[in-house]
Formats: structure tokens, sequence, C-alpha cells
């Protein structure tokens, strides 16, 4: 059986996830500049946050959402930018509750909520920068700061938290290499460095069962499979 829901996105769609806990909640975000909800239960959409029709994002010419994050419990949604904001949404009410722009007009493509220590959003920066943006009031969620400025020696496309460890963190660069920090760390740069792809690492995400190993997606065409423990990757 096909799997089909009503009409949608105008555009590419770039991001998919499922809420943590509301399990049958599904966000997407395009090219169009919307983050959609769907229930995939009811096979049905839920609502629509349309961020073209106010600032930020109004005063762009290109309004692309590269990336979306659940909150881990409540319906609260982050998305990251083109023009590199960070925006986060009432998800099911489609209404801005907070943005901020570390980097303004570098792009952002990647947003991760830590879902064992919420009030911790990471962000990238084609600006060869990694964000820890701060959410100071929750569950209001409408004060935004930057906690940490990461300098990276590359352009960062990807990012994730660790599923087990809410200071620990990884992203994919420009340079080929993954990453691994942690937040703890009063030093700014990366406790490891693995390298292996020939191009661009666009994203890279945790095992969630299996919080050692971690995947890697690139330009060159390759998935890689690193294990935290080894210093060597399978390809795939």
């Amino acid at each position: 059986m096909e799997f089909q829901t009503e009409s949608g996105h105008s555009e590419t769609i770039f991001d998919i996830n499922y809420h943590p806990t509301e399990t049958n909640l599904l966000a997407s975000c395009s090219y169009d500049g919307s983050v959609r909800v769907w229930d995939v239960s009811l096979n049905k959409l839920v609502s629509i946050n349309d961020t073209t029709k106010q600032p930020p994002q109004s005063k762009f010419e290109k309004k692309i959402i590269y990336s979306c994050s659940w909150h881990p419990k409540l319906t609260k949604i982050a998305m990251c930018t083109v023009n590199g904001y960070l925006l986060v949404y009432d998800a099911l009410k489609g209404k801005l509750l907070s943005s901020l722009a570390p980097k303004e007009g570098h792009p952002s493509y990647k947003v991760d909520w830590n879902k064992i220590e919420p009030k911790n959003i990471l962000m990238t920066s084609v600006a060869n920068a990694i964000f820890v943006i701060g959410v100071m009031d929750q569950p209001k969620c409408s004060q935004l700061t930057v906690q940490r400025w990461y300098t990276s020696p590359a352009p960062v496309f990807g990012c994730a938290w660790s599923p087990r460890d809410s200071t620990i963190f990884i992203t994919g660069n420009k340079d080929g290499r993954v990453r691994i920090y942690d937040y703890s760390n009063i030093a700014d740069g990366p406790i490891r460095t693995f390298e292996g792809h020939t191009k661009r690492v666009y994203n890279v995400i945790f095992n969630a069962n299996l919080p050692n190993l971690i995947a890697s997606g690139s330009d060159d065409r390759t998935i890689r499979i690193w294990d935290l423990n080894q210093t060597t990757s399978t390809s795939i």
C-alpha cells in the first residue's frame, strides 16, 4: 500500500522529523518557507507554519527552511533558515514564538533540539560556526540567546546531539571531517576529529540505541559508519 498525504509543500522538502513522544506527528520543512505538521495516523495535514509573511523572513527574497527539530516534550518546533535565523514556532498553532540570527546572512543547514536538556538548541552555520542557543523561558520559548559560539576550520552543515549525553554533539563539515564536541568542556575545539570522506559532509546522526555509533552522509556519495571507540569507519 502506498502512503499518500494531502497536497502540501510547493517546493523541495529538505527535512522531516517525527515528534519524540507524539509519534503520530510528523513535521516537514521546505524551500517554500514553511514547516508543515502531519498526523500520520489520520493521513492528514494538521497545521502550516508559514514563515514567509512576517518578520524576520518577510524581509528576505529567499525564505528557505533547511531543517526542523521538535522540542522533546512540547509541540514547539525549531527551524533554521537560508538567512541564518533560528525560528521557534508553536507548531500546532502556526505561531512564531521567538527568533535569533547569530550570523545573519549566512545560511544554516541544520538545527537539533537537545532531547535530554531542552534548554539547548544546536545550530550550524556556513560562517564556520556552530551555535548552542539557549531557550531561556520554557515552556513559553519566547527568549533565545547564544550560549556558546564555536569556531570551526570549515563551514558546518550537519549537527546532532548525543541521545545519551546532553553535552556531547557531532558536526559534519565542508572539509569532509566529522568533529565531536563536549559542551561541558571549557575548550572550544573538538575533542575528536574523524577523517574519511573526500567531500563535504552534509549530515550526521547518532544511533539511538547504540550511541557509540554515528553515521555521516557526504557529497562523495558515501555514508560512513563510525565507532566512537575506534578511529576508522565503514563505508556504505
